[in-house]
């Protein structure tokens, strides 16, 4: 037989952590939650609803919600460590990345992702490629065709809307694309996908450009995720933008340098000391 109590720490009139713990006959105290290999609960969801248990699997907490956060912002305890098993977004880890993963709004954006992006801009249509990118490796791919004319900023807005589709709560995508007006995204993008101008001469946009060429032969939209990352090698197909050319800067003349010299020449031309 255990008596079970909440003791809730308080700082001035703020409410601090509060914890669950037991007592038994002996009057001995310990924590109702123990933490065994860094866990101390876990809480699980289907479409059902969801179940709050401990690592010995005695139930904490059940109900019908289905929004890991409303289920944890109305705990009055605290069940950190907590492990997240989502059925519903396939999502198994803990809290702490399911949060950076899905917390819209409740974390910041502090990692960046890199996408590139090819522009095949025509009065009768509009064709992108779209990676993205870590190092050399490729994690997805757009393949994307638009009948009709499109502006730059309704294209580079189009860029934005399917990248911010693929981006985590913590992340803010950099987009490098070969058109102009990359400063027109729209406020509602602005906050996670910045754009930035690049020369499509680059050999490191050449599988967004294939990706691109692929669409207008295609005049369809393709997608395609890689569970496991594709490395890809430039094969050089493009023409390289051409090098400028090196010019050598002309040498700086010390006139008074050589005023002195001549001048000492002469004198000794004429025999003066």
């Amino acid at each position: 037989m255990k008596c079970v109590f909440t003791s809730t720490e308080w700082i001035g009139n703020n409410r601090g952590k509060s914890e669950l713990l037991t007592e038994n006959k002996a009057g001995i105290i310990s924590p109702l939650l123990p933490i065994e290999d860094g866990i101390k609960t876990i809480l699980s969801v289907n479409t059902s609803g969801f179940t709050l248990v401990t690592v010995n699997r005695e139930i904490l907490r059940q109900g019908k919600e289905q929004n890991v956060f409303s289920i944890v912002d109305s705990m009055l305890f605290d069940p950190y460590p907590m492990k997240v098993i989502d059925n519903v977004k396939q999502f198994e880890g803990m809290f702490e990345d399911y949060e950076r993963h899905f917390g819209f709004g409740r974390v910041e954006r502090t990692d960046t992702v890199r996408f590139l992006t090819y522009v095949d801009k025509q009065p009768e249509y509009t064709a992108i490629g779209i990676t993205k990118r870590d190092r050399r490796l490729t994690h997805l791919i757009y393949s994307l065709y638009f009948e009709g004319e499109y502006s730059n900023k309704d294209i580079v807005n189009l860029i934005a809307k399917h990248v911010s589709r693929e981006l985590k709560a913590c992340e803010i995508a950099n987009v490098n694309v070969n058109i102009n007006g990359t400063e027109r995204v729209d406020s509602r993008y602005a906050d996670k996908v910045r754009t930035y101008k690049q020369s499509y001469y680059h050999e490191k946009f050449e599988e967004a450009r294939l990706l691109c060429n692929d669409a207008t032969r295609r005049k369809t939209s393709i997608t395609e995720y890689f569970d496991k990352p594709m490395r890809y090698e430039s094969m050089s197909l493009f023409d390289v933008e051409p090098k400028p050319v090196e010019l050598k800067p002309k040498q700086k003349t010390n006139h008074l340098a050589e005023f002195l010299q001549h001048l000492g020449e002469l004198k000794q031309g004429i025999g003066v000391s």
